[in-house]
């Protein structure tokens, strides 16, 4: 922090600081005005503290006769800054999508997914990992996953998925299980 007073000579306009409040948190240095850190923070706990610092200049005031010194009180906000220190969560371990009609158009919404992470500095990347035969799905950012190539009862009735949530240093993985609706697509055909 700085302050500056406008009288001309020292001592009157040399300004040292101090912390009024959260002396358990911050440190100040009397004369650069540096505030620092005195342990590690969590911003899932707390995010910003509201810290009050008194700046004093160095003689006795000749505005008052009680011999005190003239100073200035400010509170500043210190926010603390997120880190990505939290693994994303998917809200199920595993999700179902049952019945999805083998003729669905392509990019057909199956089911959405969705994984939490308590860092706002972390975007979460969906993969699906394995079980994806044919590449007949896709996942999408926001957790959608979506038909990707025609599906076909006659070939495969059911998959499960693998997924993977990453939100660059940590991953969590849950499992979709989807099964075929068969309709009725196929003609009769004659043996001979």
């Amino acid at each position: 922090v700085r302050a500056m007073d406008n009288d001309a000579t020292s001592p009157f306009n040399t300004v040292t600081f101090e912390l009024a409040d959260n002396t358990d948190l911050f440190s100040i240095d009397p004369i650069t005005g540096v505030v620092t850190a005195l342990k590690s923070f969590d911003r899932e706990d707390k995010e910003f503290y509201n810290v009050k610092i008194i700046a004093t200049d160095g003689a006795p005031s000749a505005l008052f006769t009680t011999g005190k010194h003239n100073s200035a009180t400010q509170v500043f906000r210190i926010e603390i800054a997120d880190k990505n220190d939290h693994p994303p969560k998917f809200k199920q371990d595993e999700y179902l999508a049952d019945r999805v009609p083998e003729d669905s158009n392509l990019n057909s919404l199956v089911i959405e997914v969705q994984a939490i992470d308590l860092d706002t500095a972390s975007n979460i990347e969906y993969s699906i990992e394995n079980g994806n035969l044919n590449d007949s799905f896709r996942i999408d950012k926001t957790g959608r996953i979506t038909i990707n190539q025609k599906l076909d009862y006659e070939v495969i009735t059911e998959y499960s998925l693998k997924l993977k949530a990453f939100d660059g240093i940590y991953s969590d993985f849950a499992t979709v299980k989807i099964t075929i609706a068969n309709v009725n697509d196929c003609p009769p055909v004659f043996t001979e």
